[in-house]
């Protein structure tokens, strides 16, 4: 028999009763837990849809929170001073990937039904061209001179990232003074256990039986000490103490007293959720997260509390310095907080690095500038070449770069700042296996009621299923 008839033979003598169908499922309700693989997989699907609509909607719009950045210049201007550098650099920034993200927001409220990408040209274009002063600024002018605004906020920092240098290497050498290692020591315990078997006869009988099992006893700790390291790291806190006596930030960074109507419509639109609109405070909180949450102002205080520290951890190393040397002990615990020596330099380490890293961060963000400004506003141009001039190229590629530059380009300055992350791939996932979870302990909970209260035994399903 050839094999098409085979296969219509095949489909002939298939059920193609939908009773018996339904019989056939009923029974697999009744005889199987299948309601927890069914409710679990249903679950899923929900948590996953749900989650992948939520995150497309955010996508879509990106909170805004423009600085009012010609009312501080204004202020000054009318005191006859210059904008503070960091001011004037982090309102800058701010402002000129808020204008970025204002055209994603209004490209993808054009594009109902389309691709976003020819909207957000089209309004890029439009607040980069020579007239379009909207907030102070229009996007050339301030992704030009955002770098010289830049280096001189980073000059205004330079005593700050001197001593993170500085303090950095003092780190690597308290880091290499010391070494520890714990090695946990196990001993044989006998025990005895009482064992079931099946004996000749057939019958279930008992036994004691003598067993071993591995315990833990007690752990070697080994502290190795190097004093090259050690004395060179105590020279290093103490030269760099030294030689950053001042070590304060001494810009007031001012705060923005009102609104503008562009302003408080931009922000509202980004972020309504329903008619009522942000009241005063709520748009002067918006409008100054500029300030309160720059990378800067929120890193400033560890900044400052581990340099006092550093202080004090000078002084303790260079006392505890003498008296460290190597040493092997055995302790009946695992943990060990090791020699007070060892402790002193640990507790250095920990403030060192932490004052390194907040005060990294803070100059990463100009820095990140520095390098990136010029190339968004090649990036920008290019993507209006390409998307609306004809210019060879991938339009969607080239405008999501651009986004993508400026999202790092503010969250580098604004670590505190509005969540410019829009579609999280994560979530979807997180919110599946949650629904999967809980979709199958909703079948496990049907499964066991089907059982207690008999719900497929009934005179009617029976009937039913005996047909």
């Amino acid at each position: 028999m050839n094999a098409p008839r085979k296969v219509a033979n095949a489909v002939r003598k298939m059920d193609k009763n939908p009773m018996n169908w339904a019989r056939r499922g009923i029974r697999l309700l009744k005889d199987t837990p299948i309601e927890i693989a069914l409710m679990g997989v249903l679950g899923a699907a929900i948590a996953t849809g749900t989650s992948w609509h939520h995150e497309s909607n955010r996508e879509k719009r990106i909170p805004l929170g423009f600085s009012e950045i010609r009312q501080i210049e204004k202020k000054y201007e009318t005191e006859d001073k210059p904008v503070p550098p960091f001011t004037h650099y982090l309102m800058s920034t701010n402002d000129a990937t808020m204008k970025v993200f204002e055209c994603w927001n209004i490209a993808n409220k054009r594009a109902i039904i389309d691709s976003p990408y020819e909207y957000f040209a089209q309004e890029l274009e439009n607040v980069t061209g020579p007239n379009q002063h909207i907030y102070g600024y229009n996007l050339e002018e301030f992704l030009t001179i955002l770098p010289e605004r830049a280096q001189a906020a980073l000059g205004e920092f330079k005593n700050f990232t001197s001593a993170a240098i500085q303090i950095d290497q003092a780190n690597s050498n308290l880091d290499r003074a010391w070494s520890e290692s714990h090695v946990n020591h196990y001993r044989t315990e006998t025990y005895t256990e009482t064992e079931t078997y099946t004996g000749g006869d057939g019958k279930m009988h008992t036994r004691i039986v003598t067993k071993t099992r591995q315990v833990y006893d007690h752990t070697t700790h080994s502290y190795t000490y190097r004093k090259e390291n050690g004395e060179v790291a105590s020279a290093q806190l103490d030269s760099t103490i030294a030689s950053h006596p001042d070590l304060v930030f001494t810009e007031a960074m001012p705060f923005v007293a009102e609104t503008g109507a562009e302003n408080e419509y931009a922000m509202d639109t980004s972020r309504k959720k329903s008619d009522e609109r942000m009241d005063q405070a709520e748009l002067l909180q918006t409008a100054n997260t500029w300030n309160t949450g720059s990378t800067l102002n929120v890193n400033l205080p560890t900044v400052c509390s581990t340099w006092s520290s550093l202080h004090q951890d000078a002084d303790s190393w260079r006392n505890a310095k003498s008296k460290a040397h190597s040493t092997t002990y055995i302790t009946y615990s695992s943990y060990d907080s090791g020699p007070r020596e060892f402790q002193t330099a640990k507790t250095a380490l920990g403030n060192g690095r932490e004052f390194v890293n907040a005060t990294t961060e803070i100059a990463n963000g100009p820095t990140y500038v520095i390098e990136t400004s010029p190339s968004l506003l090649y990036e920008v141009k290019n993507f209006i070449a390409v998307e609306l001039d004809n210019k060879p190229g991938n339009g969607k590629k080239a405008g999501r770069k651009v986004l993508d530059t400026a999202i790092e380009m503010y969250k580098t300055n604004f670590k505190g700042g509005f969540e410019v992350d829009r579609f999280r791939g994560y979530m979807p996932a997180i919110f599946g296996v949650l629904g999967l979870l809980a979709g199958g302990a909703a079948g496990a909970g049907l499964n066991h009621l089907g059982d207690k209260y008999k719900w497929y035994e009934t005179r009617r399903i029976s009937s039913f299923l005996t047909r």
